[in-house]
């Protein structure tokens, strides 16, 4: 079905790669490699497998287990990464493409005050400088007594460089940065956080100085992708938009907003029971996009933070 849209094309493709299963809760991350495979997380196994733009499986892996959250790649002289956050053991790994690990990264290297909390919940690379961005966005809901909400920043031998929380620049604390991402559209590294509690992105550069933040008709935004010019994000309260390069929203896709307000979201309540919400939805409505990949064509893949497993693959159509 074609996408109520003001001046891009997109068509609803529902159940693409088909349905992966039916047990579990989805609470993950997609990513798609220099040669346009997707790579998705899913908590049954094989927790990780490879799709094509079509939605058809080409490969399948374990890497660490359950609770996969964010997936993201990189690049450099000596191959194409794939990078994995762990939420139960606070870990972040590096593998091959078919899911060898080559390095981790554990709670030990944050360099953590006693009693601080911590739960990591995304990364990113910078291409420029080959430094890894880490995202702590749920660590302030977790165990400690402070802390949580910060960005922590390595360089390429995995050594923590610095880490900050917003409080030093005028946007203030942040409150479950969930998400960040290395954006190149503008010819050098500019990092963008979704600030998820407080609706907004934060964007800083490659050293870590603050640039500015993006508010607007933003809602609860979870996770990046960009092609050209543009940036998608994906709100979890059942939305995705498309920004232009002045971080204005020019499109808003598949609004399920209202979804957000329904008992037992984002399952339902059957019965007295949470019960998946697929049999709930219409096509053409997010019910809560968690994680997306945008291909260099523009199609846009979201991972939805439910019960089972619902993917689906917005195909951008020529205008």
């Amino acid at each position: 079905m074609l996408l109520e849209s003001k001046q891009l094309k997109y068509e609803w493709q529902d159940d693409w790669a088909g349905l992966n299963g039916i047990e579990g809760d989805s609470h993950h991350g997609m990513a798609i490699d220099s040669q346009g495979r997707i790579y998705c997380s899913f908590s049954i196994e094989p927790h990780v497998r490879v799709f094509n733009p079509e939605g058809d499986l080409l490969d399948a892996f374990n890497v660490s287990g359950t609770t996969m959250h964010c997936l993201f790649i990189s690049k450099d002289a000596e191959g194409e990464w794939l990078w994995n956050i762990d939420l139960a053991n606070k870990v972040v790994t590096k593998s091959s493409l078919t899911g060898e690990i080559i390095r981790s990264i554990g709670p030990a290297a944050f360099n953590l005050g006693e009693d601080e909390k911590f739960e990591i919940t995304a990364g990113t690379v910078d291409p420029e400088t080959g430094n890894v961005w880490i995202a702590d966005g749920y660590g302030y809901a977790r165990e400690g007594s402070w802390g949580g909400n910060k960005i922590y920043v390595f360089n390429p031998a995995l050594e923590l460089q610095f880490s900050f929380n917003g409080s030093e620049a005028p946007c203030g604390e942040f409150k479950e940065p969930h998400w960040i991402f290395a954006d190149t559209r503008k010819g050098h590294t500019e990092i963008y956080i979704t600030d998820r509690r407080h609706d907004r992105l934060v964007v800083y550069d490659g050293a870590g100085n603050f640039l500015r933040e993006v508010g607007g008709d933003l809602h609860t935004p979870s996770a990046f992708g960009t092609f050209d010019d543009k940036l998608v994000v994906a709100e979890l309260e059942g939305r995705v938009h498309i920004l232009n390069a002045d971080d204005e929203i020019i499109e808003t896709l598949a609004d399920g907003s209202e979804y957000a307000k329904a008992e037992g979201w984002p399952a339902r309540i059957k019965d007295g029971s949470y019960v998946p919400p697929q049999s709930f939805l219409e096509q053409g409505k997010f019910n809560s996009p968690h994680g997306l990949a945008v291909d260099a064509s523009g199609n846009i893949y979201v991972h939805e933070w439910i019960k089972g497993v619902r993917l689906t693959k917005l195909r951008h159509l020529p205008a």
